[in-house]
């Protein structure tokens, strides 16, 4: 007879570390279903930080000094209680700061840091021109020149808030670069993209998993017209360029719901009006991914990196087609040669595919592709294997 207790005793300790943001997120939506996960193997403890909470002083001082006393003070009594065996870090901005990996270094625990984005290169720069460099769109998060001449201002509605991070941002990016830490990104892309910017530190690949595969699903998609972008409606999200691109393409009897919102949408709402093209306001992820499933395709012109885009893998999940472009390593979470990733900026490619999603018999194949490869690449057991590997095997993945 197998004893619970000495099953318990034995399970591996893990604890979690993670900021939410303010707006409720696909990366807040990650960290959820990995925790899910992660309960079912280890024992696992959650310390949270909300930026939505009220300012106080240990607040006041982060922004100062990147070290939060009150948040430092919550894990020390964690590392009491828990004695975790390894830390898996994920979003420390503002509230989490920095002071935590001082308190997990000390007591030799072992700390895994995921990156989800891109901004800690951005972050760390005082002036507009060392971050944008000769550019005047930041592909990592967005940063617009016209909109900053002198300072990085990072956050548009606040300079405190901007230089706070950037008081941040420097500190992170030297702990980047401490070897006692291993960096975890989603995928190679990004990998490459440390060793270009001369971050050496321990880097591995754990992409998000999808957890919940549509049962008895259908690939066949004769039946449905929608074509679904759901996100940020701005310009970094190569919003007119679609809606451009789909006026151009001829769609016949397909339609193109925008779900969102954001800086643009109501210029967008006056300027394209069209029986094929729908504005829809804010939904659920529930709402969201039933209008998906309904759908014949998923479509995106982002002009940015997106290390993993939950859209398309939930897309892909339901047995739902992308159409995105080839840019950031999205490719990576694809079928090899997948044939509806047009040319990053070459519209006249993403209108020719656009045009492709006529063919329901090659939609329907190109369907059933993208599902059977998450469901072998993107599985929940496949990164549990992973994640055991890595934290506790110390093996590269």
């Amino acid at each position: 007879m197998v004893d619970d207790n000495k099953l318990v005793y034995n399970k591996k300790k893990v604890l979690v570390i993670n900021t939410k943001y303010k707006n409720f997120g696909g990366e807040d939506s990650n960290i959820v279903e990995e925790l899910k996960l992660l309960k079912t193997k280890y024992l696992v403890e959650y310390l949270e930080f909300d930026n939505n909470a009220n300012l106080n002083f240990s607040t006041l001082f982060s922004f100062i000094f990147a070290i939060n006393p009150s948040s430092n003070l919550r894990l020390k009594k964690i590392i009491e209680t828990f004695n975790p065996d390894v830390a898996y870090i994920h979003n420390t901005w503002y509230r989490a700061n920095l002071g935590l990996f001082n308190i997990l270094e000390k007591n030799n625990i072992d700390i895994f840091l995921k990156l989800h984005n891109y901004r800690f290169d951005c972050s760390k720069n005082f002036l507009i021109k060392n971050h944008l460099q000769d550019n005047i769109f930041c592909k990592k998060c967005g940063l617009n020149k016209l909109n900053n001449k002198f300072i990085n201002k990072y956050f548009q509605e606040s300079y405190i808030k901007s230089i706070a991070l950037i008081i941040y941002g420097k500190k992170y990016f030297k702990i980047l670069k401490n070897k006692k830490i291993t960096l975890i990104v989603l995928n190679n892309f990004q990998k490459k993209f440390l060793k270009k910017i001369n971050i050496q530190t321990p880097t591995t690949i754990l992409s998000n998993p999808i957890i919940n595969f549509e049962k008895n699903i259908s690939f066949d998609k004769s039946n449905k017209n929608d074509v679904v972008y759901a996100g940020l409606i701005s310009d970094s999200k190569g919003l007119r360029e679609l809606l451009d691109s789909w006026l151009l393409a001829e769609t016949k009897n397909l339609k193109l719901k925008i779900i969102g919102t954001g800086p643009i949408k109501e210029i967008l709402e006056d300027t394209y009006k069209s029986k094929n093209i729908e504005f829809l306001n804010v939904k659920s992820n529930k709402e969201t991914l039933e209008i998906i499933q309904n759908s014949k395709a998923v479509i995106t012109a982002t002009k940015m990196f997106e290390v993993q885009p939950r859209l398309l893998s939930e897309a892909s999940s339901l047995g739902v087609a992308s159409i995105f472009p080839n840019f950031g390593g999205m490719t990576e979470f694809f079928p090899n040669d997948y044939p509806l990733s047009f040319v990053q900026y070459d519209y006249k490619t993403l209108v020719d595919k656009i045009q492709m999603l006529h063919d329901n018999n090659f939609v329907e194949i190109q369907s059933e592709n993208v599902y059977n490869f998450v469901k072998q690449n993107l599985s929940d057991k496949k990164f549990l294997r992973e994640f055991d590997k890595i934290f506790f095997d110390n093996l590269p993945i």
